[in-house]
């Protein structure tokens, strides 16, 4: 059975290091990202040298319509998903809470809280058994920002990684 892992977020940082291990591992890698076409581009290459197949979906992780057209064209293109590592995540723009736009505090929630609910959602229709699925396994990334909550920073994002 082939092992097909979907990363979000996965064009920089350390979706892309989650990427390149995984293609030396034998996955078949679903590489979202959102923006930056050029960088998931140059990931999906790296995995494609390593001999992995390696497939770029774009969609916003915070959009349900995006999440469902992801989900529907991996299934496609890969198989049947059996593993996820929910990476997409973002901080909104630094500042105190009582200085932070509502609209930065409910971007943060909506990608790093409910999208990755969402994500873990769609994937888990996917891996399980009585479902069809053979299981798998979910990866959710937090940060140390979750267990100090970067006070005067970002609480927003601290709480939504917590």
């Amino acid at each position: 059975m082939q092992k097909v892992l979907l990363v979000t977020g996965g064009s920089r940082g350390i979706g892309a290091a989650i990427c390149r291990r995984a293609s030396k591992e034998g996955y078949a890698i679903a590489l979202n990202y959102v923006r930056d076409e050029d960088a998931a581009v140059r990931v999906v290459r790296e995995c494609r040298a390593s001999g992995s197949t390696c497939e770029m979906f774009q969609g916003d992780m915070a959009d349900e319509n995006d999440i469902e057209r992801v989900f529907a064209e991996m299934d496609k293109k890969l198989g049947r998903l059996t593993h996820l590592v929910n990476n997409a995540g973002i901080t909104g723009k630094s500042s105190a809470l009582d200085k932070a736009a509502p609209q930065t505090i409910r971007a943060v929630i909506d990608l790093n809280v409910t999208g990755a609910i969402l994500v873990a959602r769609a994937a888990a229709q996917r891996m399980a058994k009585r479902n069809g699925g053979d299981g798998g396994a979910i990866v959710n990334i937090s940060s140390a920002a979750a267990t100090l909550g970067s006070p005067g920073e970002y609480v927003w994002y601290a709480a939504s990684k917590g």
